[in-house]
């Protein structure tokens, strides 16, 4: 079977054993506010999804630990207990888990029209604004198109700085895995695909978790009220091993 073949299965395997749960998460959510109370609330619906589809599905839950599923939804959380969350706050929140996790990477991407595409490249933080790969795998300001997906947030930032504003959208791999989870309202992952910071190094999985301005139920809505995606990367066990 084919990459996309492969990653087309697990998103159906992950679509017919999440959705109970992370329904439940967005339903708590409604009624707990604060910070804390989401994040709780949040590792609990994931606990018990992957508990569901653990003992279901092979190959890419096989390799990516509960809490690392955890870390993803803690990060959702944390726009969903926000309605502007700063550069600052994303950093003190992602240095404050990420020690002792295996994740290379925690990102917000949010969802950008290309009507708002220079209003967000001015406080992106970074020069190059929008990028993608060029055909010889070296970032390259993203061509014009109808919406974006850019790193907008990334920590850790040292090892990272090629990430920021590189469009997830731009690549066919990670952008399926993107359309899946904002049509879906689940986690979608992408993957092992090549990283941008080593397109030559160990491959990676991009986990993705979409996060909506109002609660969406169905397609249409989810896709009207998509804010962005909450992400983390890791490389494979058998990479690491």
């Amino acid at each position: 079977m084919g990459e996309g073949g492969s990653l087309q299965g697990r998103s159906k395997l992950l679509r017919l054993y999440a959705p109970a749960t992370l329904l439940l998460a967005t339903g708590l959510l409604s009624t707990y506010r604060g910070y804390r109370e989401a994040v709780r609330y949040e590792q609990l619906a994931l606990q018990l999804a992957f508990e569901n589809a653990a003992d279901k599905t092979a190959g890419v839950l096989d390799d990516v630990s509960s809490r690392e599923l955890n870390l993803t939804k803690a990060a959702l959380a944390l726009f969903r207990s926000s309605q502007d969350v700063t550069r600052s706050e994303f950093a003190t929140f992602a240095k404050s888990i990420l020690p002792g996790s295996d994740l290379s990477a925690i990102e917000w991407a949010p969802y950008v029209p290309y009507s708002k595409r220079a209003a967000f490249e001015s406080t992106l933080g970074s020069a190059s604004g929008f990028t993608q790969w060029s055909d010889s795998g070296t970032p390259v300001p993203a061509e014009a198109r109808d919406d974006y997906f850019p790193v907008y947030y990334i920590e850790p930032v040292a090892g990272n700085e090629r990430l920021l504003g590189f469009d997830l959208g731009s690549e066919p791999i990670r952008r399926n895995a993107l359309i899946e989870a904002r049509d879906s309202g689940e986690l979608a992952v992408a993957g092992p695909i090549r990283s941008v910071q080593e397109p030559t190094g160990p491959l990676v999985y991009l986990l993705v978790l979409p996060h909506y301005r109002t609660l969406a139920s169905n397609v249409p809505s989810r896709r009207k009220e998509l804010e962005g995606f909450a992400a983390v990367a890791r490389a494979p066990l058998r990479a690491r091993a």
